[in-house]
């Protein structure tokens, strides 16, 4: 970069004057580490005006500037920023040093006053003003300050704002300078309009199913086989009597007509007596039937697997073998 031996002068020549300043801040006490701090990168700055360089330097002037804010350090930010043609950041920072340097000599204030007067033939003005007071204003990707902005000097030719601020959307537009005139632009900003999500109803859950408890079938309760038994048995016995009942009375019979009817006592006691074994064979004949009758009736309801043999077993082992009498039989 090509040295400016002009600038570089001013700044040097300003450069008594700087510290003079940056010593003394009746605003705030500042402590020994941070003055020290500050001259070193003010040292720094002016170092690498030296050489050419006011764009590092400019970064070192604001550095300090943050850590010590002196007046002086604006003039020499003031310096660079001429000495780089950004005349409306040379004009804000001379600005800026007047208002706020209370010490500056007289001479000195009327050169830099003489100064501002030759940029603003140079520069344009701006003024934004805006329907949100506090907005950011953006120019060129640069932070200019927050809305409203009054009589701004910027350089020529064209240049971007964007306006921000939370809760409204960006305002951007482009706008074009010409020397000496003034634009203005009158921003809208409209606020962000959230989006309402429906509320969306959760599933009230529902009630389980009721569990069907598979019912258990009944099972008809079977008969103890001593019921059966006892039916056979009754008309095994009554089949027997009757048998016997039956042939006493053919006997009898036989007599009875083998038997004169002048032997009158013993003719009447066969009589009698045939009477009786008819009267108990037919008899022992209907018990025999009732019983083979209630033995048939009850035969479905009886549980005819207690009348296995004791001892005896069945073994399921998954091919159906029988166990009987302490040895496996399998079937097959």
């Amino acid at each position: 970069m090509k040295k400016n031996k002009n600038s570089k002068r001013k700044i040097f020549t300003f450069f008594a004057f700087a510290f003079a300043v940056i010593l003394v801040m009746p605003e705030r006490v500042f402590s020994g580490s941070e003055i020290d701090e500050a001259k070193a990168r003010f040292k720094k700055g002016l170092m690498f005006v030296d050489e050419g360089d006011c764009k590092k330097a400019v970064v070192e002037f604001e550095e300090a500037y943050k850590i010590y804010p002196s007046p002086a350090i604006l003039y020499n930010m003031a310096l660079c920023y001429d000495d780089m043609h950004q005349y409306a950041f040379a004009m804000k920072y001379y600005q800026k040093f007047l208002s706020e340097s209370k010490k500056v000599p007289e001479k000195q204030a009327e050169k830099i006053k003489e100064r501002i007067a030759k940029l603003s033939d140079l520069l344009g003005i701006v003024s934004i003003k805006c329907n949100v007071d506090g907005a950011t204003v953006i120019i060129d990707g640069n932070e200019m300050g927050t809305t409203p902005i009054e009589n701004f000097y910027l350089e020529t030719g064209s240049h971007t704002l964007t306006i921000i601020k939370e809760k409204y959307v960006n305002y951007t537009t482009n706008f074009k300078l010409i020397s000496g005139k003034t634009v203005t632009i009158e921003a809208n900003m409209e606020p962000v309009v959230e989006k309402v999500e429906p509320v969306k109803e959760e599933p009230q859950p529902q009630p389980p199913a009721p569990v069907e408890t598979p019912q258990k079938e009944k099972k008809a309760k079977k008969l103890n086989p001593a019921i059966f038994l006892s039916m056979i048995g009754i008309a095994v016995l009554t089949g027997a009597g009757s048998a016997v009942a039956g042939g006493l009375n053919i006997s009898n019979h036989n007599e009875f007509l083998d038997t004169p009817y002048s032997e009158k006592d013993k003719w009447q006691d066969l009589k009698d007596k045939g009477e009786t074994l008819n009267i108990a064979f037919i008899a022992l004949i209907a018990v025999t039937g009732a019983s083979l009758v209630t033995g048939a009736a009850l035969a479905p309801f009886t549980d005819f697997g207690k009348l296995k043999k004791k001892g005896s077993e069945e073994v399921d082992v998954g091919f159906n073998p029988t166990l009987n009498g302490g040895l496996i039989f399998i079937k097959f």
